[in-house]
């Protein structure tokens, strides 16, 4: 309560979060009606960009968790397995090499589910030809990896190819 009229600190703007749902952040919100909310971000983030060679390899190997997992997945992947099996079968594989959780994995196939972005897995089965996209990663002793892997079953139609193409040719140009 004492901090209910006084300056709080959060992270706002794009691509920043406070890992609360709405309500939650609106609850507490509410708990401080005359404290000033200052966006720290840009004090925050310039600390937070250096990283020690501890946290360099604490971050190498959440990625190499990522890519394993969804790897494993996807060799495994046949006609018929669905979003949901595919989903358990990555994030097992996440704690099996040493992740302690998981990011919200999105997992999502076919042209009907390919606009539906950061949504769950469903029971939906994995038809060949379709389109499939895996976002997510785990959580290594505290750093996280977040990557999107996208595969077939099948040869890609020239749609399909298109948007892989025009996708891996804006991470080129972002990078």
């Amino acid at each position: 309560k004492h901090l209910a009229g006084g300056r709080i600190g959060f992270e706002f703007g794009t691509g920043l979060k406070m890992h609360l749902n709405h309500m939650d952040r609106e609850a507490l919100f509410a708990e401080l009606p005359n404290a000033e909310r200052v966006d720290v971000a840009p004090a925050v983030w310039p600390v937070r960009s250096i990283k020690s060679a501890r946290e360099i390899e604490m971050l190498r190997k959440a990625c190499d968790i990522n890519h394993r997992a969804i790897e494993t997945g996807l060799r495994g992947l046949r006609e018929g397995t669905t979003e949901i099996e595919l989903y358990r079968t990555i994030v097992q594989e996440y704690f099996r090499l040493g992740a302690e959780k998981s990011l919200v994995l999105g997992v999502r196939a076919g042209k009907e589910r390919y606009s539906q972005s950061n949504c769950p897995p469903s029971e939906r089965p994995i038809r060949k030809g379709d389109m499939l996209l895996v976002d997510g990663g785990p959580y290594y002793k505290g750093y996280c990896s977040d990557i999107i892997r996208m595969a077939i079953i099948g040869k890609p139609t020239a749609e399909q190819q298109e948007m892989f193409d025009i996708a891996r040719d804006a991470v080129y140009a972002g990078l």
